[in-house]
């Protein structure tokens, strides 16, 4: 559980928390905010990047070089992968023969919006917020290679690049092994919470999660989606936005 500040739950069930100054509200207390996170859903595919022959499966190109992946995957008359494509030439053992690897970066992004939800009034800000937990849950599973290295980002709405200036590191998810549908526990980054009320100064402006991760896929893996659910839940406080 993330939060900003330490507060006992006792304390924040049974008192208030005063906000003075500027990002007071009108009365001058704050109201307590359970919010839900919505669910969002990334769906990570390597069928755009990678084609597969009826077999169903990327083949397996025997190399000494990368040019011999190159020469095997996009010249050959399949083009089993498309231009823009990474592929590394990986020696599986020390006396092993090495073999073509594809390299696909996959970057989905959604739009979260927080406005509507019960006892958030207007456009007020969220503030001294309590990650409780944010959950992440696999479906759809059909590739066999392992996801490695999936990072969340916030970002303003209309951002979808994580290396966008914008985009703030704000949690990862473990790797997920292959063929499996795990659910688990979003591994949030020490100043989350900072960063979540970034994106809550104005709740009724959407913000952007993004989810990047680079797919490793050797030869003969099966292809396609596997789609991860992020979800969870805020607790804060209403400040009203400044009238002056």
């Amino acid at each position: 559980m993330k939060t900003l500040r330490l507060l006992s739950l006792g304390a924040v069930g049974a008192t208030a928390l005063l906000l003075s100054g500027c990002g007071g509200n009108s009365s001058g207390a704050a109201s307590r905010i359970d919010v839900h996170f919505p669910p969002q859903t990334f769906t990570f595919d390597t069928s755009p990047s990678v084609n597969v022959p009826a077999g169903g499966t990327f083949p397996s190109v025997a190399c000494g070089t990368v040019n011999d992946c190159y020469g095997g995957l996009f010249d050959s008359p399949n083009h089993f992968v498309n231009l823009t494509t990474t592929l590394v030439c990986v020696q599986d053992a020390p006396s092993g023969p090495a073999t073509c690897l594809a390299q696909i970066p996959e970057t989905v992004s959604t739009m979260v919006s927080l406005a509507g939800q019960s006892g958030i009034p207007g456009d007020d800000a969220l503030v001294d917020i309590t990650i409780p937990g944010l959950s992440y849950a696999v479906s759809s599973a059909t590739m066999n290679v392992n996801l490695e290295g999936v990072t969340l980002y916030l970002a303003p709405s209309g951002v979808t690049d994580p290396n966008d200036p914008q985009a703030i590191l704000f949690g990862a998810l473990p790797t997920i092994i292959s063929d499996t549908e795990p659910q688990g526990e979003v591994q949030l980054m020490s100043n989350s919470v900072e960063t979540m009320e970034m994106f809550t100064a104005n709740t009724s402006i959407p913000f952007a999660l993004i989810a990047a991760a680079t797919l490793n896929v050797p030869g003969g893996s099966l292809v396609g989606p596997l789609t991860v659910t992020v979800s969870g839940s805020l607790t804060g406080y209403a400040a009203a936005p400044s009238k002056g």
